[in-house]
């Protein structure tokens, strides 16, 4: 059966947490996850590696969406992670998104989150900011954009070790922010 169908027999869970992949996960079998009406809490963190990491989701499983109950979703290295989902933003309960590491992921769709409250982007290879690297795909996926939607929402957000060039402008709009963490 495999771990991903034991956990989908877990109906009540609410939180589960797998770190240390050290393996692709494959779509299908991380879409059984849908099956877990209560999970409220979903960490999935790969293995750090001083190169890039073949670990991790590809892509979310469409079947999420169906996570109605889940607040915090922490996917950590996946380096195999290119893009997020627009039907992230339609999850209502989701208040925490945690990618750090996921150095392929481009960040556009972030901006259409505006439920969260916390965002968590740590070790991206960020280096500059939406804009600076127009039709550049390489390079736009290290770019931050512009967080101003996430304004009237976002309370936390993390930027640590990264390497920006400037201060991100848009810092100056989100005038809710409590924990700013650019370390």
């Amino acid at each position: 059966m495999g771990l991903w169908g034991l956990a989908a027999l877990c109906t009540g869970l609410t939180s589960l947490a797998l770190d240390s992949v050290t393996c692709p996960i494959p779509t299908a079998s991380a879409a059984m996850l849908s099956r877990l009406p209560k999970l409220q809490s979903l960490v999935l963190g790969c293995e750090q590696h001083s190169g890039p990491s073949l670990a991790g989701l590809a892509e979310l499983p469409p079947s999420w969406l169906t996570l109605t109950a889940l607040t915090a979703l922490e996917l950590r290295d996946h380096g195999l992670l290119g893009t997020l989902p627009s039907w992230l933003s339609e999850l209502p309960a989701l208040r925490l998104l945690d990618v750090s590491g996921c150095c392929n992921l481009a960040l556009q769709q972030v901006t259409l989150m505006t439920q969260l409250n916390t965002l968590v982007l740590q070790r991206m290879g960020l280096t500059g900011l939406e804009g600076e690297a127009a039709g550049q795909a390489a390079a736009a996926r290290h770019t931050l954009p512009d967080l101003a939607p996430l304004a009237a929402g976002l309370r936390s957000l993390s930027l640590a070790g990264n390497s920006f060039k400037a201060m991100p402008s848009c810092l100056g709009q989100l005038l809710l922010l409590e924990v700013l963490d650019l370390s």
